[in-house]
C-alpha cells in the first residue's frame, strides 16, 4: 500500500531530527584524550625496586600512544593510590604533544591507568610552544611554572608569565591558553587587575615587526642533548 504524502512528511522529520541530534552531540564531544601505552627506550642505569615499584632512569626516551615524546636526564617513576602513576623528570626535560612542546629543567607527569592527566614543568623560565593548527603564526611562551592539563587543554603558565605570536606580546600575572581553540585569557581576577601589558609592535610600512613562521620544532639529537 502506497504511502501517504502526510506518512513520507513524518519520516522525513525524523530522520531530520535524528540528523540534528547527531550534529549537536558531535558538537559536545572533548578534545580527544591523551591515552595509550608508556614505553621507554634508550635509557641507562636503571634502577627498579620490585618491593615498592619505583624506578629510576638515566637519559631515556618516554613516549605516551602517538601523542606524547619525552626526553629527560633522569626520571624517577612512583605508583600511587587510585591507579595512577607518577614521572619525576630532572636535569633538562623537553616534551613534545600534540604541536606543543614544552622545555625546563624538570616536569612532573601524572597518569591514571592509560590516561595522561597532567604536565607540570618548573625551573629557570620554562619554556612553551605550540602550532595551532591551520596557522602559519607559532605561539612562544615562557613562565617559572606551567601546568597542562589534558581533560581541558589548558596550559596554565604562571610565575611573570609571557606569550606571544610574532604580534601581540602579553604579560600578565597568569595566563591560560587553550591548545584546542588556540585562545589565551587572564586569571580573571579582580585582585590583578592593572597588572597586565599587552604590546603590539608593527613597523612603519604596516607589517608584523616579527613573523612567527616559525617550522615544527625539531627533536635535538640526543647526543647533543646529553
Amino acid at each position: 500500500m502506497p504511502r501517504s504524502p502526510s506518512d513520507r512528511r513524518r519520516r522525513q522529520l525524523a530522520r531530520r531530527a535524528v540528523a540534528a541530534a547527531l550534529a549537536f552531540a558531535a558538537q559536545g564531544l572533548p578534545a580527544a584524550e591523551f591515552t595509550g601505552v608508556v614505553e621507554i627506550r634508550d635509557y641507562s642505569n636503571l634502577e627498579y625496586n620490585f618491593r615498592d615499584n619505583t624506578m629510576s632512569l638515566r637519559h631515556p626516551l618516554i613516549t605516551h600512544g602517538t601523542d606524547t615524546r619525552v626526553e629527560a636526564g633522569l626520571a624517577v617513576r612512583r605508583e600511587l593510590a587510585g591507579n595512577q602513576v607518577r614521572f619525576d623528570l630532572s636535569e633538562g626535560v623537553h616534551l613534545e604533544f600534540r604541536g606543543a612542546t614544552l622545555d625546563a629543567d624538570a616536569a612532573v607527569m601524572q597518569f591514571r591507568g592509560d590516561r595522561l592527566l597532567t604536565v607540570e614543568v618548573t625551573g629557570s623560565r620554562a619554556k612553551f610552544s605550540h602550532q595551532p593548527e591551520g596557522r602559519t603564526r607559532r605561539i612562544d611562551g615562557e613562565a617559572d611554572t606551567i601546568l597542562f592539563d589534558t581533560t581541558t587543554g589548558i596550559v596554565r603558565l604562571s610565575g611573570s608569565p609571557f606569550l606571544t605570536d610574532g604580534r601581540a606580546d602579553l604579560r600578565e600575572t597568569e595566563l591560560n591558553y587553550d591548545i584546542n581553540r588556540g585562545v589565551v585569557t587572564d586569571d580573571r581576577d579582580p585582585g590583578t587587575r592593572g597588572e597586565g601589558i599587552i604590546r603590539f609592535e608593527r613597523r612603519a610600512d604596516g607589517e608584523d615587526a616579527a613573523e612567527q613562521l616559525v617550522p615544527p620544532p625539531r627533536t635535538p639529537d640526543r647526543e647533543t642533548a646529553r
